[in-house]
């Protein structure tokens, strides 16, 4: 796989970007892969536009048209790796690889003290923004802190994972889990976000071969008294900090 970067055409010789960029190690998804950029590119300076890289190098240099069919002009292209171990999914398309789902990185966990972030006072509450945050970390902890008094180890995700909150494996498959916090104010957007992304976490790693219990954490009980039921016709479990153990009922 590769990604560009375009600098206008000039007769023999290829003049780089003047300013120095660096790229190392930065992350690229698409459709599911994670790929990492190692190259370093750094100017000024010139190459001749007949010179030719090798398979070692970092990137190279194509011509390429602008878009809707313009001139030719330069084009940087550099080689990204797989984060992760890259897999064939799809024998008729070997040329795609995917890294797969493995749910084996160890939690990380996350300080409630230290979740804030700047707002302008006079947009958005501070208050309410710093509960959010702080409402978030404390949800996602206290149902670590109650998967692991119940034996199982949380996760984190890894390359290849889904970015799901928390995640553990048990004796009959994967628990996969989103975290949302809550104010009256939000309370539809963010249970319809969450129920969103679960979802798509429980779909993604039902295809790696997991069986998969969808869960959807926040702070604290929902003001709507409809949302338990339509969380459960989509599959997903509705919990807050008071029903926690629920999730560990039918769980061996």
């Amino acid at each position: 796989m590769t990604t560009s970067f375009t600098t206008p055409a000039k007769a023999n010789t290829v003049t780089r970007p003047s300013t120095e960029a660096t790229l190392r190690y930065s992350t690229i998804a698409t459709k599911g892969e994670r790929y990492a950029c190692s190259g370093v590119r750094k100017g000024p300076s010139s190459t001749p536009a007949s010179s030719r890289s090798t398979k070692n190098d970092p990137y190279y240099w194509v011509d390429a048209p602008e878009t809707s069919g313009g001139p030719l002009r330069r084009v940087i292209m550099f080689r990204l790796h797989p984060v992760g171990e890259a897999t064939i999914a799809d024998p008729s398309t070997p040329s795609h690889r995917t890294v797969q789902p493995k749910l084996v990185t160890s939690y990380r966990p996350v300080d409630p003290t230290k979740a804030s972030a700047p707002r302008d006072p006079f947009e958005v509450d501070p208050d309410a923004v710093d509960r959010g945050l702080r409402g978030h970390a404390e949800t996602q902890e206290g149902l670590a802190e109650t998967a692991r008094a119940r034996g199982f180890e949380p996760l984190s995700p890894g390359p290849g994972d889904p970015n799901f909150d928390l995640a553990w494996k048990t004796a009959n498959g994967v628990t996969v889990v989103e975290v949302k916090s809550l104010t009256g104010a939000n309370e539809s957007g963010q249970i319809r976000l969450g129920l969103g992304q679960v979802l798509d976490y429980q779909h993604r790693l039902d295809r790696a071969g997991a069986e998969v219990s969808a869960v959807l954490a926040v702070e604290c009980k929902p003001i709507g008294t409809h949302w338990v039921e339509l969380a459960a016709r989509h599959g997903v479990q509705l919990v807050w900090p008071d029903t926690f153990p629920t999730v560990f009922e039918s769980t061996s």
